[in-house]
């Protein structure tokens, strides 16, 4: 029970801290167009996609820390996690200073990237060093964070990160609305407030375990001994190099082949079309750790049973979010920015089908981390493949369009066919049928849901969407009616959803009976 009372406070915590640095984020980059201008807000993450390609030396590092640390910490080896831990920071210095040194020479040639971009060279070699200093920091000063992540206290990582995410987003709002409109003084508080938080969560670290007494020479002494650990990141590098190219390179692909203003268009639809799946594989991020605990101990119907809870919730929450989604991303566009940042619908047809992957794709992620699986190094090499030359093929003749389709090809062939064959085959030891006529059930439900609910989109039942306050007031009708349907269909016919039911309704009576 400690295993899911732990996730259930993970993710208490993570769903409050997201929510409200998603709110934030959504007035700070309305202001931050409006004040700053399209140009400077495409250059901001074009940049910080380029550095991305930098962490790539990161080489899966951290992934491969938290699955080795999940064994030590369930048995509770303080000498272990100390070497790892030691081993991680040696290794992470090394790669601070390979990727300090990538980043000088390549600032060398941001005169010729951005010479036709009409954006002073203060501005861009301003925001360069600026991101790659707060990407050292991780390397440098706040690596130890994984420990608290692996032993199932990745909300003391939400909330840091988030109340300093949030802290810093309003500092330069009110810098930019009522003080100074200057996009260098909006890079000095974003590096300020990096540096403090990479020294703040190492003292929460050292709250926790002040028995981990690291160093890195201990680190390089003992890393011979640890050789599995370097296997499982040699795994690691296609996976890593895999999503910097699916995930980053689309802002740079739109650079090279329309524009920065383009990039801008296309981040508006990521910051929401992306970070939906994200905002809820942060939430349940801590869970990751759970998994590999449950792992850990070996019963292979308990794992199979919580494999099946986690797609179905994964599945439900993707139906229903992809689904508001689909009839309200027009006019909140419209309210928030204006007519004039609205994708055409083919481009955003797309762009939700790979939002929709993102999310039920979480449960096989996290058991493929829980078992540490990274063997098939073919598979993320072909998505890259795939995404690149279709992207780039299609990106030349289609712009935004093509870009994102390539992502989609690549998508089905690899995340949506072969990782739960992969996961059931070497990991939950299954034939992949049980996945796969889940999976199917869940898209048939969910296609009855939207029919059941479709009279309340077209029946004006709805709001006009003219104001923010009727926006919302949609929004919720869709989603409990939606997810209402959605989640009956699926509590009805799918042992999976009983089973996360009972299992979330009986924490929530836990909590309840607690606070009596």
């Amino acid at each position: 029970m400690s295993r899911v009372v732990n996730s259930f406070r993970n993710i208490k915590i993570s769903v409050l801290f997201i929510v409200l640095t998603f709110l934030v984020s959504f007035f700070y980059r309305a202001i931050f167009i409006q004040s700053i201008g399209d140009k400077l807000v495409g250059l901001t993450s074009t940049i910080m996609n380029m550095l991305g390609f930098f962490n790539l030396a990161e080489l899966g590092l951290s992934t491969a820390i938290s699955g080795t640390l999940y064994s030590a910490l369930y048995s509770n080896n303080q000498k272990k996690i100390i070497d790892i831990v030691s081993i991680f920071g040696y290794l992470y210095r090394i790669i601070g200073f390979i990727i300090l040194s990538a980043g000088i020479v390549f600032s060398f040639f941001l005169p010729t990237i951005f010479g036709g971009a009409e954006i002073g060279l203060l501005e861009v070699y301003v925001c360069f060093f600026t991101f790659l200093s707060t990407s050292l920091i991780g390397y440098f000063i706040s690596y130890r964070q994984t420990v608290l992540i692996a032993d199932q206290k990745e909300y003391i990582v939400t909330m840091l990160t988030n109340c300093f995410i949030i802290c810093k987003q309003i500092l330069q709002i009110i810098l930019l609305k009522w003080i100074i409109n200057s996009y260098i003084v909006l890079l000095i508080i974003e590096l300020l407030f990096g540096i403090s938080y990479g020294f703040w969560i190492n003292t929460r670290v050292k709250k926790y375990y002040p028995w981990l007494k690291t160093s890195f020479s201990h680190g390089k002494e003992i890393s011979k001994d640890y050789k599995g650990l370097f296997r499982t990141i040699k795994n690691l590098i296609p996976h890593n190099v895999s999503s910097f190219i699916i995930f980053q390179m689309d802002s740079i692909l739109i650079f090279t082949f329309v524009s920065l203003q383009t990039v801008t268009l296309y981040t508006n639809y990521a910051m929401i079309l992306l970070k939906l799946p994200s905002l809820v594989s942060g939430t349940f991020r801590g869970s990751v750790a759970s998994v590999g605990n449950l792992i850990a101990e070996g019963n292979k119907d308990q794992i199979k049973k919580v494999f099946m809870e986690y797609n179905a919730l994964f599945f439900l929450l993707g139906g229903v979010i992809c689904t508001c989604t689909f009839f309200l991303m027009k006019p909140f566009i419209t309210l928030w920015l204006g007519a004039e940042y609205i994708l055409d619908d083919i481009t955003f047809y797309f762009f939700l089908f790979n939002t929709y992957v993102g999310f039920f794709r979480q449960s096989v992620s996290y058991f493929i981390t829980g078992y540490v699986l990274y063997k098939d190094v073919w598979a993320p090499i072909t998505e890259a493949a795939i995404k690149l030359i279709i992207s780039i093929t299609l990106g030349y003749f289609w712009g935004i369009k093509g870009i994102i389709i390539g992502t989609t090809v690549s998508y089905l062939i690899i995340i949506v066919f072969w990782k739960p064959y992969f996961l059931f085959r070497e990991g939950i030891g299954e034939k992949i049928v049980v996945y796969w006529k889940a999976v199917i059930k869940y898209i048939i439900l969910l296609a009855v849901a939207i029919i059941c609910v479709y009279p309340i989109i077209y029946l004006n039942i709805l709001f006009e969407f003219t104001n923010f306050i009727y926006f919302f007031i949609n929004a919720i009708i869709l989603f409990i009616s939606i997810g209402g349907v959605y989640w009956s269909l699926m509590y009805a016919l799918d042992q999976g959803a009983r089973d996360i039911s009972h299992r979330i309704f009986g924490l929530i009576k836990i909590r309840a009976s607690k606070n009596k």
